[in-house]
């Protein structure tokens, strides 16, 4: 992204995995958005989850965003 403002950083786990989720915002074409990226590593690889809404919308889905990395599993 051309321009980013990190908001936050947090520790999590996703699929018994330790991870961090960063926060950022950005504008595209004039819109104001807000990224949550989720990464984590196993067995070599590296997985990354993006959840992107419009700044104003992003609170209005985040605790399904959550629920689904909580229920996530790699086998």
């Amino acid at each position: 992204l051309p321009e980013y403002e990190l908001v936050e950083s947090t520790e999590r786990t996703v699929s018994d995995r330790d991870a961090i989720s960063y926060v950022y915002t950005t504008n595209v074409g004039g819109a104001n958005i807000k990224i949550m990226q989720t990464v984590f590593g196993f067995n070599g690889m590296l997985y990354s989850f993006t959840y992107t809404a419009l700044e104003d919308s992003y609170d209005s889905h985040i605790d399904d965003v959550n629920a689904m990395l909580d229920a996530f599993r790699i086998r």
